[in-house]
């Protein structure tokens, strides 16, 4: 008896040891990803679930990875340029760095939101293997007047979702109204107002690409763009098919889109670069110097320009200072030095010649340029005073 009782016992020790672990590895479960996407197990997760369905409609549906999301800021990207002119609400913590003059590629932040869909419950981070789980969501309303504009206005929805690791990140949807009420247009990831001979036009960034409508409400741009941006009323650079160019606010071609590039070097002056190669042009397709260079750099008031491995120097407009004859051209504290035939000779922060190219060596010694010449001691090179 003694033995069927200690039997019974041990057998039923075992079934308690095999339920524990099927209950375990369940819950196991339920904590990956696959969990973590359905319940969570933490108030973050019920949280985006009902935003979903409340804001669903509104932002297009929900993403399946953080990825779909950040894709989407690419677009509203250049849109959200010149934002004082226009509404892209919301702040966007993790963004990419970006000059304000590149206009290379969308991924050039000019310090929008995204305009994705927020409902992501988790994401990984780049630097840790174990991801970063969503702590609630802020939702926030701003209205936006535009300027020398009482016919419309604009609402702009701004939902930002702030995450486990600190980082915050924020979707906008903006809807524009006329000044009665009545809803003007809809669903806009951003919107820029502009103004140009009297008419109100506005550039509305959509998820489906970039348009032009005017004051009526009607859409100017033949197609959709990808992305756009304002560069001066009635200039707007554009991108499609991974080309770059100018249209103005008719959708008119004022550049072909047919560049790699651009970079902003003067006003209405820009580094243009076609088929690997650089040249400058103005924003009315005046060709200032020709795409043959392979490359060209600012340096301070002047560009230096490399062309079949020789160096030349022009100003911010353009204009050509020195031709590419020269061996090199490069930084001395706040002067360019240049050097042809193993001589050098010095230039100021303009492009204006100091001295002659006449020297062996040229230095720069307790802010004072010194030359050494031909069985010479070092002298001083004199900057004139302009």
């Amino acid at each position: 008896m003694r033995k069927i009782f200690t039997l019974l016992v041990v057998i039923c020790l075992s079934c308690c040891v095999a339920l524990a672990k099927s209950s375990g590895g369940g819950g196991h479960s339920g904590g990956g990803h696959s969990g973590g996407h359905s319940s969570s197990g933490h108030s973050g997760g019920s949280h985006g679930g009902s935003h979903g369905s409340s804001h669903g409609g509104s932002h297009g549906g929900s993403h399946s990875s953080h990825g779909g999301s950040h894709s989407s800021s690419h677009g509203s990207h250049g849109g959200s340029h010149g934002g004082s002119h226009g509404s892209h609400g919301g702040s966007h913590s993790s963004g990419h760095g970006h000059g304000g003059s590149h206009h290379g590629s969308p991924s050039h932040n000019h310090g929008g939101s995204h305009h994705g869909s927020p409902h992501h419950n988790y994401y990984h981070s780049s630097s840790e293997s174990n991801p970063v789980y969503l702590i609630r969501t802020e939702h926030d309303q701003e209205q936006v007047h535009f300027q020398d504009c009482d016919e419309h206005y604009a609402i702009t929805d701004i939902t930002t979702n702030v995450y486990s690791d600190g980082t915050k990140r924020s979707f906008s949807n903006s809807t524009i109204y006329n000044s009665d009420g009545t809803v003007f247009d809809s669903d806009c990831t951003s919107v820029v107002h502009t103004i140009y001979d009297n008419e109100h036009y506005f550039l509305i960034g959509k998820r489906d690409g970039y348009r032009i409508t005017n004051d009526e409400g009607e859409v100017v741009t033949k197609r959709n763009y990808p992305w756009m941006t304002e560069l001066e009323p009635n200039r707007i650079l554009v991108k499609r098919d991974k080309k770059y160019g100018i249209i103005d606010l008719e959708d008119e071609t004022i550049v072909p889109l047919k560049y790699d590039k651009f970079d902003n070097l003067n006003k209405r002056v820009m580094i243009a670069k076609l088929n690997g190669y650089y040249g400058v042009i103005d924003y009315d397709n005046n060709t200032l110097i020709y795409p043959d260079c392979e490359k060209i750099k600012p340096l301070y008031n002047t560009i230096i320009l490399k062309r079949y491995h020789k160096y030349g120097l022009a100003n911010l407009d353009g204009q050509k200072i020195l031709e590419p004859n020269y061996d090199k051209i490069k930084r001395l504290g706040e002067y360019i030095l240049i050097k042809k035939n193993d001589r050098y000779g010095v230039l100021d922060y303009k492009g204006d010649f100091i001295d002659e190219i006449i020297y062996k060596k040229i230095k720069l010694e307790r802010n004072r340029l010194r030359g050494l010449r031909d069985n010479s001691d070092w002298i001083d090179i004199f900057p004139t005073e302009k």
